[in-house]
């Protein structure tokens, strides 16, 4: 598809927002009761999606805008996440979503 990750969240929810209370994103499994971790980079990445579309979710990371920029800045582990961070951060704040 030629559509962005936001992009196709964003025509996800507008057909099926209740879809996003139950979203099982993550692949680490054996943790606690939730059912996302919270702290590996496809639950961060998600929770920056839905947080910068403004779409309620219950299962993931609530995020502010200064809390992303603070994600982005540690650059920590894996470079290709941080990219894809500033890459929606910056989507976000150009209004291109």
């Amino acid at each position: 598809s030629d559509n962005t990750r936001p992009e196709k969240i964003k025509y996800i929810y507008k057909y099926n927002p209740k879809i996003f209370n139950h979203i099982r994103i993550c692949t680490n499994w054996g943790h606690s009761k939730n059912m996302n971790c919270l702290v590996c980079n496809k639950c961060i990445r998600t929770s920056v999606i839905l947080n910068l579309l403004k779409i309620p979710n219950h299962n993931l990371l609530q995020l502010s805008i200064s809390d992303i920029k603070k994600e982005i800045d540690k650059k920590e582990g894996n470079p290709i996440f941080y990219t894809q961070l500033e890459d929606l951060y910056n989507i976000y704040i150009n209004k291109l979503v």
